[in-house]
C-alpha cells in the first residue's frame, strides 16, 4: 500500500473517530436544533445539567427510592447524579451512583443540605445548614465525608462546582473563592474593582477557568458575567444591552452560558459567549419555534446546552444541539475526503 493511500485512510479514520467522540467544539454554531425535554416548572430554582455524553437531568424527575421529593441538580460523565431530596421531613444532599436508591450525604448539623455539583470522582459540593442554622459550603468525598469549607471570618458560604482536580468554586459572604482540595487552601479571586457583595463563582472547567458574575464599581454598576483566567485576572463578558448578567456554566472550550438583562432591564434572555462575543440564544434557534429562552444552565463539550424557556405560556426545559451535529459534520467531511481520494486515483 502506498504512503499516500495509507495516510489518507489513517486521516479518514481519525476524523471519523473525532466526530463520534466528545472532543471540544472549536467554533460557535450558527444555529441550534431545539428539543423540548418535556418538563415544566414554576419554581424560580429551575435547573438542568448535561454531561459530555448528552445525558441530562432537570429539577422534578424522580430517581429510584422511597423519597417523596427528589431533585437532581448535576450529572457527571459516569451518569452519577447529585442534588437534594426529602428524608424524615428534612432536605438533604444526595448522591446517586446510577443504580439503586440515592445515598443520603447528610448535613453539617442542620436540617437542610443541597448538592450543587459533582466531578467524575464522585466528589460533591454544595451548601448546608449548621446546627446554628448558618449556611456553609461543603465538600463531600467518599473518604472524608462532608467537610465544612466555610472560612472562619464568614457567616455565609456556598459551593457550586468542582472539577476533577478537586478545585471548588463558590462564594463566602458573596466574595468569590477557589478551594484547592489538594492543599486545603481557600483563595479569594479578583474582581472588577467594585464592592464584592454580589460576586459569585458558579462553574469551573477541567483546566481551572471559572465563570460567574462580578459587581462593577459604583453603587448602580450592576453585575456582569465574567471569566476568571487566573486568580487575579478576570474578563468582563458584558451584557445583551441591559444592566446585569451572570455566567452559569462553561465547557472545556470555555464557551459560557448564562443570563443577561435586555435593554430596559425588564426582561432577561439566555446567552452564549463563544470566546469573543456574547450572543442571545434566541437568535440561534428557529425564529418560528415559539420559544423564548431565558435561562440556560449548562453546556457540555459537544456544545449542547440545557436550560429553561417559555413555550405556549409555560416554563419548559429545553436542549439545544449545534447544527450540524458533531457526528453529522464528521460524516460530511468523511464523504468529501472519500470522494476526493477516489477522484485522485
Amino acid at each position: 500500500m502506498s504512503c499516500t493511500r495509507f495516510c489518507g485512510i489513517a486521516l479518514l479514520l481519525t476524523i471519523f473517530a473525532l466526530g463520534f467522540g466528545v472532543a471540544p467544539v472549536a467554533d460557535a454554531a450558527l444555529a441550534y436544533r431545539l428539543t423540548d425535554l418535556g418538563y415544566t416548572s414554576d419554581s424560580p430554582a429551575q435547573w438542568c445539567s448535561i454531561n459530555n455524553s448528552g445525558q441530562w437531568v432537570a429539577l422534578g424527575p424522580a430517581l429510584p427510592g422511597p423519597n417523596v421529593r427528589v431533585e437532581p441538580i448535576d450529572i457527571n460523565d459516569h451518569g452519577q447524579v447529585a442534588g437534594m431530596f426529602v428524608t424524615g421531613g428534612q432536605l438533604h444532599a444526595f448522591f446517586w451512583d446510577g443504580s439503586g436508591p440515592v445515598r443520603d450525604l447528610g448535613t453539617l448539623g442542620g436540617t437542610y443540605g443541597m448538592a450543587w455539583g459533582l466531578n467524575n470522582l464522585g466528589q460533591v459540593v454544595g451548601e448546608s445548614f449548621t446546627a446554628t442554622r448558618d449556611l456553609h459550603a461543603f465538600l463531600f468525598t467518599p473518604e472524608a465525608g462532608m467537610v465544612d469549607l466555610n472560612p472562619s471570618d464568614s457567616s455565609l458560604s456556598e459551593a457550586f462546582a468542582i472539577n476533577d482536580r478537586g478545585e471548588v468554586v463558590g462564594h463566602a459572604n458573596f466574595r468569590v473563592f477557589l478551594y484547592e482540595s489538594s492543599t486545603g487552601e481557600l483563595i479569594g479571586l479578583g474582581s472588577f474593582g467594585g464592592a464584592d457583595s454580589l460576586s459569585e463563582a458558579m462553574d469551573i472547567s477541567q483546566v481551572g477557568l471559572i465563570t460567574g458574575n462580578c459587581s462593577l464599581p459604583g453603587s448602580n454598576g450592576g453585575n456582569h458575567a465574567c471569566l476568571w483566567t487566573a486568580r487575579d485576572q478576570v474578563l468582563d463578558l458584558g451584557t445583551l444591552g441591559g444592566r446585569s448578567s451572570s455566567g452559569y456554566a462553561l465547557n472545556d472550550s470555555h464557551w459560557v452560558v448564562g443570563v443577561s438583562n435586555l435593554p430596559g432591564n425588564i426582561k432577561s434572555h439566555g446567552f452564549l459567549y463563544d470566546g469573543s462575543t456574547m450572543v442571545d440564544l434566541n437568535d440561534l434557534i428557529d425564529p418560528l419555534s415559539g420559544w423564548e429562552l431565558f435561562k440556560p444552565t449548562d453546556i457540555n463539550n459537544r456544545g449542547q446546552i440545557v436550560g429553561w424557556g417559555v413555550y405556549q405560556g409555560q416554563n419548559r426545559a429545553f436542549l439545544l444541539t449545534p447544527l450540524p451535529e458533531p457526528a453529522t459534520a464528521a460524516l460530511m467531511v468523511l464523504g468529501v475526503l472519500v470522494l476526493s481520494w477516489r477522484s485522485s486515483r
